[in-house]
């Protein structure tokens, strides 16, 4: 019997997939099955020639520069979205052979990270249907890609002026970009008021109405709000900033320093538990007062409805521990640890390691 591709894998596992040309089209997946989020955003290792370690086997897989390592521009030639060279097949072998089902990806301005990987730009209509078949690229290996849109330090009507005129009537990125976070990477802390998280969520979900729309923050916050001119939050409570934004997304990607000192017992009010403890609570069904609590049952008067509808929001371990393997070579086995931890005791997937299945929620 042959043996299927991972394409093809994901085509079976997910049910509604479809192939044309050899090429899988997303546009029919459930959003049910795309929020089942199992990926690695900067932990698999490999001896790859760009990051923190070139050429050691310790070095990050870090896919969203997985162009820099071939020819960006042109698709069907070596290197190419189409034609992968044999590292970068590599590099796409050794993190599906973990279990991953999603991966990080974008912005279109490709901002380098610390200068350790080429920069390219994907952001006029010619290069961005090149970005796209990148974006192609990993749903043909089985790869839910994760677009994160905003540029780092772009504004709503930046981000807007750059995205509306390559997204809107494009009937190929309607199909492929399914699971997008209008708001990038960790855009604030409290420099954007509820509004504007509302907002960017808001027309990210009209400017692509079939994706998954998520939103990922800074670590150690916890809700997104601020001051600006839109709006100021200040002293009206989390429970206020967040039903502001929840009837814009259908999940948020949490972000937490706690990998920096797990064996620490730094939160005063529990001081019986280790940070780690205390970041695992969070995700928890059965501790008071968590994520968990406050978006399923109402605690504290944190809204329980989403753009899913009268149900709360996914809740997922977004990021914990790229940073300190990425830069300190932590153990890649201990994120993997945090991200299963999660999801035994209620978060709704991982974005930063992990090696169990993550369930598909029912409403």
């Amino acid at each position: 019997m042959r043996t299927l591709t991972p394409a093809e894998q994901y085509t079976v596992i997910s049910g509604t997939a479809s192939r044309v040309a050899d090429r899988v089209d997303p546009s029919k997946i459930p959003l049910r099955q795309l929020a089942a989020i199992r990926g690695a955003m900067w932990t698999v290792r490999g001896p790859w020639r760009f990051g923190p370690r070139p050429g050691d086997p310790s070095n990050i897989t870090a896919l969203e520069y997985i162009y820099s390592y071939g020819d960006p521009y042109n698709p069907t030639a070596k290197g190419g979205a189409f034609n992968l060279n044999d590292e970068q097949k590599a590099m796409m072998k050794t993190y599906c052979d973990g279990g991953y089902t999603h991966s990080c990806f974008g912005p279109v301005t490709a901002q380098s990270y610390h200068g350790q990987y080429p920069d390219f730009l994907f952001n006029n209509p010619q290069t961005f249907d090149r970005w796209l078949d990148w974006v192609q690229m990993f749903w043909n290996h089985g790869v839910a890609p994760v677009l994160f849109l905003h540029p780092d330090g772009a504004s709503l009507e930046e981000t807007k002026a750059l995205y509306d005129p390559l997204i809107r009537n494009n009937t190929r990125a309607q199909q492929l970009m399914r699971i997008i976070v209008p708001t990038g990477w960790e855009p604030t802390r409290y420099d954007w008021s509820s509004n504007t998280w509302a907002a960017f969520c808001q027309w990210g979900h009209e400017v692509l109405p079939n994706a998954l729309i998520l939103i990922h923050t800074v670590p150690d916050v916890d809700a997104p709000g601020g001051t600006d001119a839109r709006g100021d939050d200040n002293g009206k409570g989390n429970n206020t900033v967040w039903a502001r934004v929840v009837p814009h997304i259908h999940g948020w990607l949490t972000q937490s320093t706690a990998f920096e000192t797990p064996d620490v017992h730094g939160d005063p009010n529990h001081p019986q538990n280790t940070n780690y403890d205390n970041w695992a609570a969070l995700f928890d069904r059965h501790v008071r007062g968590s994520y968990y609590d406050r978006f399923h049952n109402g605690y504290a008067g944190w809204p329980t409805n989403s753009l899913w509808g009268n149900e709360p929001i996914y809740l997922y371990a977004g990021e914990y521990c790229s940073y300190w393997e990425y830069w300190h070579n932590r153990p890649y086995t201990e994120g993997v640890n945090w991200g299963n931890r999660a999801v035994s005791v209620g978060a709704d997937g991982y974005l930063d390691s992990g090696s169990v299945p993550v369930p598909v929620r029912t409403p």
